[in-house]
């Protein structure tokens, strides 16, 4: 749940030309601590580390002063997500493959 509120606060700021800067950092604020929640639950969770990535972006553009600093914070984000994301889908693959090979042993 605090994944897809969080989420819902990115499509507002990202697609909502009608809010001023002070609304947007308000949502990017509301964002953030609903993906923080989500993290706590579930620290490898990588759509909300994606998500905190795009957040702390749109928070660079509104506070041009911390630019060089969110944009880090963004990048670290965004390579953990896809470490994370690697491993899982290795891990797929890997499950996969030795559950092909138990078949294959108990079809002999």
């Amino acid at each position: 749940g605090y994944y897809l509120i969080a989420v819902h606060y990115w499509d507002k700021v990202y697609r909502d030309p009608s809010l001023g800067p002070n609304a947007i950092k308000d949502y990017i604020e509301l964002g953030l601590d609903q993906l923080d929640q989500a993290l706590e639950l579930e620290g490898e969770y990588v759509d909300a580390l994606i998500y905190k990535n795009l957040l702390i972006r749109e928070q660079a553009k509104v506070e041009p002063h911390r630019q060089e600093e969110l944009t880090a914070l963004a990048n670290e984000l965004r390579d953990r997500a896809v470490v994370l994301q690697e491993q899982a889908e290795a891990a797929e693959k890997e499950a996969a493959a030795a559950q092909k090979g138990a078949q294959a042993e108990s079809g002999h």
